[in-house]
């Protein structure tokens, strides 16, 4: 073999590996694109579900509000029934009976008359209708 043959080999071998580096070079770039396009996709995928999921918690707070508002209404609307619903409010004195409370607003000391106060008024007479105490501030129920 020639010295020009050897050059031209040598030439050859380093257009070679110049071409494979090349070559390695390029498919680790390709590589290296689909990842970052790996990546930025599942970013993408991510946030999308983190908006979702924020936009999800966001309609919950706003039904949890509404119903809230709603329970509200609701309550002052009893509430105000109620206040619509007692004829007159009564203190109680010595020797008063829920009988003789309901001749004096009902003209009739019938026991369905007297036990509407009763049930009016149970959280502050307690369980026994027959306990009713001087001071006691009774509502008295229209019927």
């Amino acid at each position: 073999m020639g010295l020009f043959d050897r050059k031209d080999k040598e030439r050859e071998e380093q257009e070679a590996a110049a071409k494979k580096a090349k070559h390695e070079a390029e498919a680790k770039a390709a590589a290296a694109q689909m990842q970052a396009n790996l990546d930025k996709r599942k970013a993408e995928t991510e946030a999308k579900k983190a908006a979702e999921a924020k936009k999800e918690a966001e309609e919950k707070a706003k039904a949890v509000e509404q119903r809230r508002q709603m329970a509200e209404r609701q309550k002052a609307q009893i509430e105000k029934a109620k206040e619509e619903a007692v004829l007159a409010t009564y203190t109680v004195v010595s020797g008063d009976t829920l009988s003789a409370i309901a001749l004096k607003f009902y003209k009739t000391a019938a026991r369905d008359k007297w036990m509407a106060i009763y049930e009016a008024n149970k959280a502050v007479i307690g369980d026994d209708y027959n306990m009713i105490k001087p001071g006691m501030e009774l509502k008295i129920p229209k019927l």
